[in-house]
């Protein structure tokens, strides 16, 4: 069954607040967490590419991935972000 999404004027204002906290949070990080976060969400480069970029293995990108991705989680607790905790590559 489809969840219902209507977009009244207090959705619109929770997700510009859920936004502004996932950002907030995301900047909390150490500079290696949140660049491969961005370049991975945001700029939608994959994990080869984000390793040649920053000269060091794939694997090592892979595991930073996985060490934000928790970091970040445990920051947006209070915001219902969990999946975040078990999502993998």
């Amino acid at each position: 069954m489809r969840k219902h999404t209507s977009h009244t004027p207090e959705r619109a204002v929770l997700e510009k607040v859920e936004k502004r906290e996932l950002v907030e949070a995301l900047f909390t990080l150490s500079v290696t967490f949140h660049e491969v976060l961005i370049l991975y969400y945001f700029e939608e480069m994959t994990t080869v590419e984000i390793a040649k970029l920053v000269a060091c293995p794939e694997a090592t990108i892979r595991t930073r991935l996985q060490r934000a991705r928790k970091q970040l989680a445990n920051r947006l607790i209070d915001y219902e972000w969990e999946e975040l905790r078990h999502e993998s590559i």
